[in-house]
């Protein structure tokens, strides 16, 4: 389990936080599950989360991509020669 921002319609008054949950499924061999240490907010999320940006992500969205962590699942091998112990910044 994980925890997360979430919201399921516009507005921050909609922004709930969640201490439980699900670990995503990764969609895409290419892609990587970060265990997160830090996490910013940009100013982009901030327009997303208010509506003032129509985001193309499915509704429920969890904002944010601004994150420092480790690599936690790796499916298919990096161009990068990264490893599933190396760091993310």
């Amino acid at each position: 389990m994980m925890r997360a921002a979430i919201f399921d319609k516009p507005g921050i008054e909609n922004l709930k936080v969640i201490d439980n949950a699900e670990k995503p499924k990764l969609a895409n061999p290419d892609y990587v599950l970060i265990k997160v240490k830090v996490a910013g907010v940009n100013p982009i999320d901030n327009r997303v989360v208010s509506g003032s940006i129509q985001t193309i992500r499915p509704i429920p969205h969890i904002p944010g991509a601004e994150v420092s962590g480790h690599i936690y699942i790796l499916l298919t091998p990096c161009r990068i020669r990264l490893t599933c112990a190396m760091d993310c910044y």
